[in-house]
């Protein structure tokens, strides 16, 4: 029976998490290989995930087992005529002018119940063998750890064998069998487990205090938010691969299976250099070294190192079995608010990409305060070092500021205000001595390593990574990305995200492509371009009608 628990447990995992990627794969010809999409996915699911949560809580606390089962097992039958699935968008300019609404809803509506069934299944399945007679009963969370390998071996499996073997339609024929073959395995655990026996009240009493439920979903929310971020970093500067968008999901998977096991291996060691690791990869971030691919390696190991970190403090605040539901509840509910505010809050109120680094420097925060209280015997509140982020952050503003205005005033002779026209240069040396004049004030060692964080996030504020001389004289950020024009006085540029796809002589003179462009002169040598329309996909900055003859129709 126990190994049956575990098959199970694995299976509805392995179900669960190869739904995303092949349902990501079949809107990849509507809207292209956007990092968005993968990241609008991933909120979607986390979504579902937590009705899915909410769903299992709420049948385990207000009914009895064998309703319990009776309920779910209708549900995992209607979900069946949604089998096999399929997901189809719109075509035309409505899919474009709200690509977010457009996928969100069609993955809700295809394919949102199977995936909401198996959501709630793993919570049910653990509730009813915590409260049972079975042996796994004092120790459900080995299950957690179970479905979380499953989840990884999903992702990692439908690159290497299941993509490269079968098409999208069998795909979905052959996950719809796993997935009739899975629920019923799971209904016949759930009645040998004798679920009257969950009627039996664990001896454990004690209550979870609010603070605590806040606690779970912020450590639940960080790893979340962090995950995203670091996915459309990778796929933005250095390539848009749904390969590279599964490796950070499966190391994320992977710090869970290692957190909630019996025995963790890294946990430990993580939680101790997560935040220097942290701190480091917010000054790559800020260097802005895209020449050199083995950044985007450290940001990786930077993220699995917090990953770890963070997942086993929720693992170490983990509650007693009676709370299980709860728990998977408000873990769910942190990873659903850190994926909205990574992939869709932050677009709204940000021009650029600065939900990355931000999200790094916060998780450094916390992995931080968390540590301290580990290593000291008397460990100060929660409120305390709030205080003194709040202190710190004061100070650091007015120093920077200040020494900004004096030392332009010295430099130039006139004031100049830091928001309409920065000197990086300048601006970096501010914040050094802002931070060490900081520092000399505030001498705990936690304010330190607080100086440190607000030195990067000022600097980062006003200093834009990419633009170097050039000054940014438009900006637009959509669901494929952050657009700019910089100009330098003589040209302007068009930039999407870090590359540059084109610029615009200011000084007159004939029609001559440039860039890239340039090296497509054959196009106009062809006997064909020179009778006939042409039609170009992609605009980028116009460069291609510079090959258009006299005349000549060109449709971008």
């Amino acid at each position: 029976m126990t190994k049956l628990v575990f098959l199970v447990s694995f299976l509805l995992a392995f179900l669960l998490f190869s739904v995303q990627p092949m349902a990501t794969k079949m809107v990849l010809p509507s809207l292209g290989g956007t990092p968005a999409v993968w990241n609008t996915a991933m909120v979607t699911f986390q979504l579902l995930l937590l009705a899915g949560y909410a769903y299992a809580h709420f049948l385990t606390a207000h009914l009895k087992p064998r309703a319990q089962w009776l309920v779910h097992a209708a549900i995992i039958a209607a979900s069946c005529i949604m089998l096999p699935l399929i997901v189809s968008l719109p075509e035309g300019e409505a899919l474009f002018a709200h690509p977010i609404t457009h996928l969100t809803s069609a993955f809700v509506l295809q394919l949102g119940l199977p995936f909401f069934v198996l959501a709630a299944t793993a919570p049910l399945l653990q509730s009813w063998v915590s409260r049972s007679t079975h042996p796994l009963s004092q120790k459900p969370y080995v299950l957690y750890s179970a479905s979380n390998m499953g989840s990884l071996m999903a992702l990692i499996g439908y690159v290497v064998v299941i993509e490269p073997s079968l098409n999208l339609a069998g795909q979905s024929w052959s996950w719809s069998a796993l997935y009739i073959a899975g629920v019923s395995a799971m209904l016949l655990v759930g009645y040998r487990l004798n679920p009257q026996a969950a009627e039996v009240v664990p001896t454990t009493t004690e209550e979870v205090p609010p603070k605590t439920y806040a606690l779970w979903i912020l450590l639940a929310a960080l790893p979340s938010a962090l995950c995203l971020g670091v996915t459309s970093y990778i796929s933005t500067d250095l390539a848009s691969l749904p390969l590279l968008w599964i490796v950070p999901l499966a190391l994320y998977l992977l710090s869970f299976v290692d957190a909630f096991s019996n025995k963790p291996r890294l946990v430990k060691t993580c939680i101790r250099i997560a935040p220097l690791t942290g701190l480091m990869a917010l000054a790559l971030y800020m260097l802005n070294l895209q020449q050199y691919p083995e950044q985007f390696l450290f940001h990786i190991v930077a993220f699995t190192v917090l990953s770890f970190a963070l997942n086993g403090w929720l693992a170490e605040f983990k509650p007693a079995p009676k709370h299980l539901t709860r728990f998977y509840f408000c873990l769910s509910l942190g990873g659903a608010v850190g994926g909205i505010l990574n992939a869709l809050v932050a677009p709204l109120i940000f021009q650029r990409v600065l939900e990355y680094p931000i999200t790094l420097l916060v998780s450094s925060f916390c992995a931080f305060i968390l540590w301290q209280t580990l290593r000291e015997p008397k460990p100060e509140s929660l409120r305390w070092h709030m205080t003194q982020i709040a202190r710190v952050a004061a100070l650091m503003v007015a120093f920077t500021l200040n020494i900004y205005l004096i030392s332009t005033r010295i430099k130039h002779g006139e004031w100049q205000l830091p928001f309409d026209h920065v000197d990086p240069v300048l601006m970096l040396r501010s914040a050094g001595i802002s931070g060490l004049i900081t520092f000399a004030l505030l001498r705990r060692y936690a304010c330190g390593f607080y100086a440190c964080g607000m030195v990067f996030l000022l600097t980062l504020a006003m200093v834009d990574r990419t633009m170097g001389d050039k000054k940014n004289i438009y900006t637009e950020r959509n669901f494929f990305g952050v657009t700019r024009v910089v100009t330098n006085g003589k040209a302007n540029y068009l930039m999407h995200n870090t590359t540059m796809h084109g610029y615009q002589g200011l000084g007159g003179g004939p029609l001559i492509p440039t860039e890239y462009y340039a090296y497509l002169h054959g196009i106009y040598n062809l006997p064909v371009a020179r009778e006939h329309p042409l039609a170009v996909i992609g605009l980028g900055a116009g460069t291609m009608k510079c090959y258009a003859h006299p005349g000549q129709r060109m449709d971008f």
